[in-house]
């Protein structure tokens, strides 16, 4: 049905006038001017046709007015996409279609925002004569239409490419896309890169319509090949990058046309063409790849690439001002250098630093290279991807795209990747010029792990090379950049080392050990703070590598050398001091918790700032990260530290709750506004709170009951139901744990207000917050133990949260078993209430409960489970496979409980009678094989 819809040319000019007014700097007109609009929008129907009608027609008034219209229509679509009255949604997508080809870009780019958002909703089988409408657009010869459509047709595909959710999949492009194809050889340059922009965003979907003309789409893209205009390649190179990554099955047969043209578009001279054509090559990385090359290309592209990966000026300066730096330093030792490092950072963000996408990033592992940052094994801590942590890193630049590029290709060739680079590599490492050197061994550490093998029988040499440079070369970049490489080969210099061992060169491997932990160790206690940074980094990486049996003779200079460097480093190199620390306590546990003099050094180094740092410095997490890996670590000794860490977490926690509940509970008039703000400034983040409270529960499980009396000096137990309830999901985790370690240790402190607690709790039992809802099921475990009988006026909401969960097999682990333990507990003190559900719940239950490690967990929810089976014995007759199952994961039962698992087999054995030996052998071999070496039952 067609619908004809003509404004009133009355409204119209009302409407405009509030309009014109909403442009006023005056805030008694702008209220007024929001009421009439919304008088409007409740009263009149057709309203938002009129604001249509002036963002698509209206060509004589102000931009300005125009583009308000546009704005309040956009804010009022799902008001008129849900309404039920659809005849005004078919008027306004009339009246929407004439701004297409508006002569206005922001008028267009409005309308196309709108049209996008509609189809968005409702799909584009809701508005069929679209289609018909664009493509009379397309093939007609009026620019405007031409540009209007291509562009209406890219936001909706940029909008929506990717989401599956809507029907692009689905719609009837067989037309539309060989019309828009036909672009790709348009002689308007913005009709080409429109074109090749849709056909990019159509790529994730992949529509049928494309599948079928892909033939002819990569004949278009390869007609472009020898386009002449910049930005055409660009998206070119992004293009052909997409669609490796997602179809490399059907682009192998076109890779030696691709291949060249990348090679020729890396000597480019723009920096976003060749930054693309660099990352072709992190995509262009499987195995099956490796054919499509020619010989003549690999050595071009590993030369090419090496080209990139060399510094540029700019970084070049960069780095050098970061030399001057540290002359500074080192020529006044008293320096506050912390305000000296802001203050010269400060300095080059006034040059313009940031604004290039090319820079460095001093945060970075090696601190001008992110691409070295992303080693897999050196995972940022969780406070250095917090909010306080987060400064600009800079762009992705093309060094870091070339260096991940240069290893993704040594993935492809792994060892024969040697005897293409080798030959590139020895006339770069007798260069003069620094910076081509360093690009050698920024090379060598980038292909550490693809090449580890063919390079075993080189490490001999570039070992050595390393040391020689560290020890010896005055260039700061080669030494910096020979320490990361360093690091990069930490797994191959261990497995170097127990080759010697093999071939009795006990002396050569005990020497060359020696020589590298002396090159850290050295380096560490450097004045300066570069070369601090990339020891430090390098050893971390190392000491991983040669695990607990490598470090422990070596341990003591370790310690005495990190305790050395806590006294001069900044609090940005402590960061990495503290790191280390905790990464040795992983790795030594027995070796601190045997040694007083290894433990009290390792804590003396954390708690050298401990005083100098203020509770809401974010420095602080640092210290409370480490102290959550080492607290557990070296437990025969933390006692004398104990009530020093108590005080400090407890104070921060009081004083966060009390702030925010301070100001929740004030009264919000304008004149406290600005004071409350600013003492919500004064207070110490939240996120210092969950480490402190963190850090609390950790304590608590060494020193267990022993914290009872520090409690009792402080209001954290008064704190518990409001930290519990905090809006940030984060310290509600925590605060559980901290919770659930309370109850289990020290159940006096809070029996009292348990009755308050439990709702409060199971309102926490939310799977939309798994983290939050896995520690509050563990508590409540823990509170089932202790007081039962306080759980009975709660067990049916409980029951009901805990059977939703294990219901869906499918969440996390952790929270799967807690939940099976929490269950079988209620099984325990509770089993006739719980039986009764016990066929909906017991066959997922048996199949969690071997998830459950803990040896006082698993015997009471095993017999949680048998008391549960013997209220409701007719589960077991059901699902008597599920309950073996169950069984044949806990290994070392005690005898009573093993007695109640055999008399439940002989029980179920006799009801079968004669179909036993058949139900038997219907098992799985694994049951069979344990009911046989368990029970003799066969």
């Amino acid at each position: 049905m067609s619908v004809e819809w003509k404004p009133i040319e009355r409204v119209c000019s009302e409407i405009l006038e509030l309009l014109n007014q909403s442009f006023v700097f005056d805030n008694n007109v702008q209220s007024q001017v929001l009421i009439q609009l919304e008088k409007f929008n409740n009263s009149l129907e057709d309203f938002n046709n009129y604001l249509a009608f002036l963002l698509c027609r209206s060509l004589g008034q102000e931009l300005k007015v125009r583009q308000m219209a546009g704005l309040i229509l956009k804010n009022n679509l799902m008001q008129i996409i849900e309404s039920k009255n659809q005849i005004y949604l078919e008027m306004l997508k009339k009246e929407l279609v004439n701004g297409i080809p508006d002569e206005n870009k922001i008028i267009r780019t409005t309308v196309n925002c709108v049209i996008s958002q509609i189809l968005s909703k409702s799909g584009f089988h809701s508005w069929p004569e679209l289609y018909e409408i664009l493509i009379d657009f397309l093939t007609s010869e009026n620019e405007l239409a031409i540009e209007g459509s291509l562009e209406c047709i890219l936001t909706f595909c940029e909008d929506n490419g990717g989401n599956q959710e809507t029907d692009l999949c689905d719609s009837n492009l067989d037309e539309l896309l060989p019309v828009i194809l036909k672009f790709f050889q348009s002689k308007v340059v913005k009709y080409r890169m429109y074109a090749i922009k849709i056909y990019y965003e159509l790529l994730l979907p992949m529509p049928t319509s494309l599948i079928s003309t892909l033939t002819d789409y990569l004949k278009g893209l390869f007609y472009l090949i020898d386009d002449s205009e910049l930005v055409i390649h660009i998206e070119l190179v992004k293009t052909f990058s997409l669609l490796i990554s997602i179809r490399i099955d059907y682009m192998l047969q076109y890779l030696d046309q691709i291949i060249p043209y990348i090679i020729k578009t890396m000597k480019e001279n723009d920096h976003q063409l060749v930054l693309e054509a660099c990352n072709f090559w992190k995509y262009c990385s499987f195995k099956s790849c490796k054919k499509c090359f020619k010989e003549d290309e690999i050595r071009e592209l590993i030369e090419i690439l090496l080209e990139r990966m060399i510094l540029s000026k700019f970084d070049r300066s960069v780095f050098e001002n970061e030399q001057k730096l540290q002359s500074l330093i080192k020529n006044d030792p008293n320096i506050d250098r912390d305000t000296l490092h802001k203050y010269y950072s400060y300095s080059k963000s006034l040059n313009g630093f940031d604004d290039v996408s090319a820079s460095c990033s001093e945060d970075d592992e090696d601190d001008y290279d992110s691409i070295e940052n992303s080693d897999s094994e050196n995972e940022n801590s969780e406070y250095e991807n917090s909010e306080v942590f987060n400064k600009n890193k800079g762009e992705w630049n093309i060094r870091d795209s070339a260096a991940e590029g240069f290893e993704r290709i040594a993935k492809i060739f792994k060892n024969d990747f040697l005897l293409y680079f080798f030959p590139l590599m020895k006339d770069r490492l007798i260069s003069k010029d620094p910076y081509v050197r360093e690009v050698v061994i920024y090379a060598l550490g980038q292909i550490a792990k693809p090449t580890s093998e063919a390079m075993l029988e080189h490490l001999p040499e570039i070992i050595p090379y390393f040391l020689q440079i560290i020890n010896e070369e005055d260039e700061l970049i080669l030494k910096r950049k020979s320490l990361w490489a360093l690091g990069k080969y930490s797994k191959n210099i261990i497995e170097l080392v127990y080759n010697l061992i093999d071939t009795e060169n006990e002396e050569n491997a005990k020497e060359l050990l020696l020589n590298v932990f002396q090159c850290f160790l050295n380096l560490m206690v450097d004045e300066n703070q570069l070369l601090q940074r990339s020891a430090i980094n390098g050893f971390t990486k190392f000491i991983r590598a040669i695990g607990d049996k490598g470090i422990s003779e070596h341990l003591l200079p370790i310690l005495e050398n990190i305790s050395i460097a806590s006294e001069k480093y900044s609090k940005r190199n402590l960061l990495l001091l503290y790191d280390l620390c905790g990464t040795i306590a992983e790795i030594v546990q027995e070796e601190l918790n045997t040694k007083k003099d290894y433990s009290d050094l390792m804590l003396q180094v954390l708690f050298k700032k401990w005083q100098d740092i203020e509770d809401d410095d974010p420095h602080l997490l640092a210290i409370f990260d480490n102290l959550n890996v080492i607290i557990p670590q070296i437990t025969s000794f933390i006692t004398p530290y104990c009530e020093t860490i108590f005080k400090r977490c407890v104070n921060i926690i009081e004083t966060t709750v009390l702030g925010y509940y301070a100001i929740e509970n004030s009264d919000n008039n304008n004149n406290n506004n600005v004071n409350l703000e600013n003492f919500e400034k004064s207070l110490p983040p939240k996120i210092i709170m969950v480490f402190a409270i963190e850090v609390l529960s950790n304590l608590y499980d060494v020193m267990k009951e022993e914290l009872s009396p520090l409690f009792l000096q402080t209001k954290i137990i008064e704190m518990i139901p409001y930290l519990i309830q905090d809006i940030d999901s984060d310290v509600r985790e925590v605060s559980f744990g901290l919770l659930g370690s309370i109850t289990k240790y020290s159940f006096d402190l809070i029996n009292q207000d348990i009755n308050e607690l439990l709702p409060l709790l199971i309102n926490q039992i939310n799977i939309d917050y798994s983290s939050v809802c896995n520690n509050a099921i563990w508590t409540l475990s823990e509170i089932i133990i202790q007081t039962p009988e306080s759980i009975e006026p709660f067990s049916e909401p409980i029951l009901e949260k805990l059977i939703k969960i294990i219901k869906i097999l499918s969440l996390e682990k952790n929270l799967l078993e807690n939940c099976a333990i929490a269950l079988n507990f209620m099984g325990l003190h509770y089993p006739e209430i719980t039986s009764i559900h016990l066929n909906i719940f017991f066959s997922n239950l048996c199949f969690v409960m071997k998830l459950i490690k803990r040896e006082r967990d698993k015997d009471l929810a095993y017999r949680g489970l048998c008391n549960l089976i013997q209220k409701n014995p007719q589960v077991l007759l059901d699902r008597f496979p599920h309950f073996l199952e169950a069984i044949c994961y806990y290994n070392n039962p005690k005898k009573d409980l093993s007695e109640v698992f055999l008399m439940f087999i002989n029980e179920y054995k006799e009801t079968k009678k004669e179909n036993w030996i058949e139900e038997f052998e219907s098992l799985p071999l694994k049951i069979q094989q344990f009911l046989k070496d368990k029970y003799n039952n066969y």
